[in-house]
């Protein structure tokens, strides 16, 4: 049977139209070249046994020959039946899983565990673990902790028994029975009852996710009690935690625990449980369908419209009088400044899509995130201002569902006559989805607010650089003029970024060894260019350290915290190695920058690009151009994304 790894090279190999050699599938699977041609050498014997063959040009690389589709077939399906039929335990092979496998195993260990004993049971080379670590190092920071070393002994996790918790019930508990880890699935089912039984008798409307975290962090309590790892509180701080109403219902629930599971929670460990009370995520309505307005008062309420009018004033939104987010993110804010207070994290499992699929939404939640640092002195972890982002994208699309025009303004240079033909063709064309604005002559155009405006739809040639779209049409409006204009206002997602992208602005293959590195890079040549202002570097770094602004598969889209510069541009720069970037690897970094008069292409550029992390095969075509042309070629597929790929073995 094929290892996970062996896997992976088989299906690359299958995909690819041409040859691939080991440095490029090393780079991309995070191992190194040395192992993949080892691996390479075991694949090669068991594919030709089963009508393939594995074929070595040196200097040029591994290509896949398929002499027996029949026997070839037969092998895939009888190794992935073997695979499920055995369950065995997976061995990691991506990077990314690599360093959730060294966290959890450092998260869970009492004793030193030896580099070579994590290379043997990873089945890499000991510099693969020391290059997975640095990334483990950093995600250990941000809660921290540190990794130490003692020599002959090996590696051990250290730092602060409330801050590990916090680190472990992030990443111990990431997926389904993840708990089997610490105790037993029953006993974990025991607390949950308890919890759930406690909090519904009190009247404590907890929505599933926040009864879940709160259930993670008695779970680990209970398993660190058991070690004797407990948790220190200064004396002034657990007298104001045992005047808090929660703490007689976290003291009904450890002596509930203690009833059943005979396990002693000190003083300490009650107010444990107290805080993650006062911090678990409550829900918006009450079983009867009734807003939860008795835990909320008028401080709530204001507090939550300043945070909104900041919000609006940066953004325009228009969503700062919502009803329904005011309510919602009020009762949000009232758990969170409570977790905020604590240092507590709380764990958001969509927190990955809401970037990808709501990059504006969770824009905002950057903006009140600043906001709330400068009003209550806290970070805002990228996790809670997800959660914030998903108040602000529902709220969002119930103002695209009342709002759903676009509104464009005519110009027109051959007379009234003819621009009232074109506006009364539009207007039957579009049957009352487009909103004209009026029409103009080059002459009147600069007295437009063009703020109000989603594109213009001109019969003449614009030579000055406007802060919206243009659509150019014949003046007896056409079939092809009505189709791409229909297009236009069907789906703005099709307007992409390769009108902001120019030879000026791309750079292939540059030897920079991190994040910072590349970014500084980036603002060395802008300034050159006299397109940034000064402030722009900061507000680039103030963006990365709210939440980085890596997607995945090798794809970063770095940008201000705030519009900055006086033009809409895309900058990109493809590495020649990858580069860490908060937790993941990137080797193709696109850095956008909105300009500051006109923000409404931000959904549709962003939406462009994070397509871009989605079709791994056009991001390796990136990766390996040297022209702007070659750029421009693997980008352009981007503007059709339901566009299929052609499979290399369309017998299989």
């Amino acid at each position: 049977m094929l290892s996970l790894r062996q896997e992976e090279l088989l299906k690359r190999l299958m995909q690819a139209e041409q040859e691939l050699t080991s440095e490029e599938i090393a780079r991309v699977i995070g191992v190194t070249s040395r192992t993949i041609r080892t691996d390479m050498k075991a694949l090669k014997v068991i594919l030709e046994e089963h009508g393939a063959a594995l074929h070595i040009k040196r200097g040029a690389g591994y290509t896949l020959s398929v002499e027996d589709y029949g026997a070839f077939r037969t092998f895939l399906k009888t190794s992935l039946r073997e695979r499920n039929e055995k369950k065995e335990p997976s061995i990691p092979n991506q990077p990314e899983d690599r360093v959730a496998y060294l966290l959890k195993r450092l998260l869970l260990s009492e004793d030193y565990i030896k580099l070579e004993g994590l290379a043997e049971e990873l089945f890499v080379s000991e510099s693969t673990v020391k290059n997975d670590l640095k990334a483990v190092r950093h995600l250990f920071s941000l809660h921290g902790l540190s990794i130490s070393h003692r020599p002959k002994y090996g590696l051990r996790l250290t730092g602060d028994e409330m801050k590990l918790r916090y680190c472990m019930a992030e990443h111990v508990f990431q997926q389904e029975h993840a708990n089997a880890a610490l105790l037993p699935e029953e006993t974990y089912q025991l607390i949950q009852d308890i919890v759930r039984s406690r909090t519904k008798a009190t009247g404590l409307h907890l929505s599933e996710i926040g009864l879940s975290n709160l259930v993670t962090h008695i779970a680990i309590a209970c398993k660190r009690i058991e070690e004797k790892k407990l948790v220190k509180m200064p004396e002034a701080e657990l007298k104001e935690i045992q005047v808090q109403p929660v703490f007689q219902v976290a003291q009904q629930m450890a002596e509930d625990i203690r009833r059943v599971l005979a396990i002693d929670f000190p003083l300490s460990e009650m107010a444990y449980i107290a805080i993650h009370l006062m911090g678990a995520k409550m829900m918006a309505y009450g079983e009867a369908g009734h807003t939860l307005f008795h835990l909320l008062d008028e401080d709530h309420f204001r507090f939550t419209h300043q945070l909104l009018a900041y919000v609006e004033e940066h953004m325009s939104l228009d969503i700062q009088f919502d009803k329904e987010l005011i309510v919602g993110l009020s009762l949000h804010l009232r758990s969170a400044i409570h977790r905020f207070r604590y240092d507590m994290n709380i764990r958001n499992p969509y927190l990955p899509d809401i970037k990808r699929h709501y990059p504006i939404a969770f824009e905002a939640g950057v903006y009140m995130g600043r906001w709330l640092k400068e009003k209550e002195g806290v970070e805002i972890p990228e996790d809670e201002i997800g959660y914030l982002a998903l108040h602000i994208g529902a709220a969002i699309e119930r103002t695209k569902s009342q709002h759903v025009r676009k509104t464009c303004l005519i110009v027109c240079a051959t007379g009234v006559a003819s621009s009232q033909l074109l506006l009364h063709k539009l207007t039957a064309a579009f049957n009352g989805r487009l909103e004209i604005a009026g029409t103009a002559s080059i002459g009147e155009l600069p007295l437009y607010d063009l703020r109000s405006i989603d594109f213009i739809i001109s019969t003449i040639p614009l030579q000055n650089t406007l802060p919206v779209p243009v659509i150019d049409v014949h003046t007896i409006l056409s079939d092809d003029d009505i189709v791409r204009l229909k297009r236009f206002v069907q789906n703005s997602q099709d307007t992409g970024v390769l009108r902001y992208v120019s030879p000026a602005l791309t750079f292939f293959q540059q030897d920079l060894q991190s994040r910072e590195e590349v970014l500084q890079y980036f603002v060395n040549v802008l300034k050159e260019q006299h397109r940034i202002p000064d402030e722009f570097e900061q507000l680039l770094l103030e963006r990365e350290q709210v939440s980085p602004t890596s997607f995945g598969h090798l794809v970063a889209i770095p940008h201000p915290i705030k519009p900055a510069t006086d033009d809409t541009f895309c900058a990109i720069c493809t590495l020649k190695k990858p580069v860490l970037w908060g937790e993941d690897r990137v080797q193709v970094v696109c850095l956008l920058s909105i300009q500051k008069t006109y923000q409404k292409e931000l959904q549709s550029l962003y939406q462009f690009l994070v397509r871009l992390t989605e079709r791994k095969e056009v991001v390796e075509q990136l990766i390996k151009a040297a022209s702007f042309e070659e750029l421009t070629a693997a980008l352009q597929v981007l503007e059709h994304p339901n566009e299929k790929t052609r499979h290399p073995f369309p017998h299989l």
